[in-house]
């Protein structure tokens, strides 16, 4: 099992440094199964497409780094954290080693407070790749009618959440997966942060 659990370090080490984005840009679903069993923390706005939960655009992937909740919630407080709501796509495809062809849309005029939420939380742990690319992994079979019948966010009915922060908790001793956990929700000062 440490022989796993170590090869699965490697893979996402490669993955964030290669590729351009981390491996908590797929959906929760996704990483969960994949990536459970390493604990790690990442800031993402939760997305629902036509009542399916299982989206999220990623602001920042903090990996394994040790945080304090309280610096984090400065550095936000200092930013719009509001969740975009107004932006376009365009389907993308990533090119990966580890995953092949990782199928998402690439938002397209996205409030640039994003980035700034984004940049807010660089200095806690650095980004491999040159610039943030919000995006939502999706499945194939969404992707290829998005593209096919050209839809835009607004053929959609998408619900997008406050700023949250999960933090995947790794395994037990017993190697079984332990599940993700929401340590915060951060929303602008005026709509009153909470935890």
């Amino acid at each position: 099992m440490f022989q796993h659990k170590e090869s699965l370090v490697q893979n996402l080490t490669e993955f964030v440094d290669n590729f351009g984005i981390p491996l908590a840009e797929a959906t929760k679903d996704e990483l969960e199964q994949k990536y459970g069993s390493k604990k790690s923390s990442y800031l993402y706005w939760p997305v629902t497409i036509d009542g399916n939960t299982t989206y999220h655009i990623t602001c920042k992937y903090l990996g394994d780094t040790e945080y304090d909740l309280n610096d984090i919630k400065e550095r936000l407080s200092k930013v719009d954290v509001s969740p975009p709501s107004d932006f376009g796509w365009t389907p993308h495809i990533f090119h990966t080693n580890d995953d092949g062809d990782v199928k998402v849309l690439l938002l397209t005029g996205w409030p640039e407070s994003m980035k700034d939420c984004h940049d807010a939380l660089e200095p806690l742990r650095a980004d491999s790749y040159p610039d943030y690319k919000p995006h939502i992994t999706v499945e194939p079979e969404l992707w290829d009618r998005i593209e096919k019948e050209k839809l835009t966010p607004g053929d959609f009915k998408i619900e997008i959440g406050p700023l949250e922060m999960m933090q995947n908790k790794g395994q037990d001793k017993d190697g079984n997966k332990l599940p993700g956990e929401v340590v915060a929700v951060f929303k602008n000062k005026e709509d009153d942060q909470e935890e």
